[in-house]
């Protein structure tokens, strides 16, 4: 069997201590981002209540990025890499002008995906008074 590494072990347990009911790795952590933005690409249908609950996976990254006791390991630059190469594809995907947050929110709050359709359209039209079109 082979040890899991310090950092990965460190990671674990941040993640743990960060409330998240499924303890993920590094990389689990890095494709769900991924993923959810790979649906915002295409039309994010589900409620704002998803939408909200799905981008939470930005927060927990950013948290981990400005853990104290993260930071100090190499490994964080990679999966940093890795996040902001998708973290720019989700800056292209957002709607200019248009925001669902105020400016002391991150940037990823703020951002209202071009492809808003169904139920997140709906939502994005009632609560924030948005609507379609990029």
């Amino acid at each position: 069997m082979v040890a899991r590494s310090e950092f990965l072990q460190r990671f674990e347990e941040f993640v743990g201590a960060s409330g998240w009911r499924t303890v993920m790795s590094p990389s689990e952590l890095v494709e769900q981002w991924r993923e959810f933005v790979e649906i915002c690409a295409e039309g994010f249908s589900s409620t704002i209540y998803d939408y909200t609950n799905e981008r939470s996976v930005r927060d927990l990254l950013q948290k981990a990025f400005d853990d104290p006791v993260l930071r100090d390991y190499s490994e964080l630059g990679q999966i940093r890499e890795a996040v902001e190469t998708i973290d720019r594809r989700f800056a292209r995907e957002c709607r200019a002008g248009v925001a669902m947050a105020g400016v002391e929110a991150p940037w990823w709050h703020r951002c209202v995906p071009r492809e808003a359709v169904g139920d997140f359209a709906d939502d994005l039209r009632a609560q924030f008074g948005i609507e379609d079109g990029g």
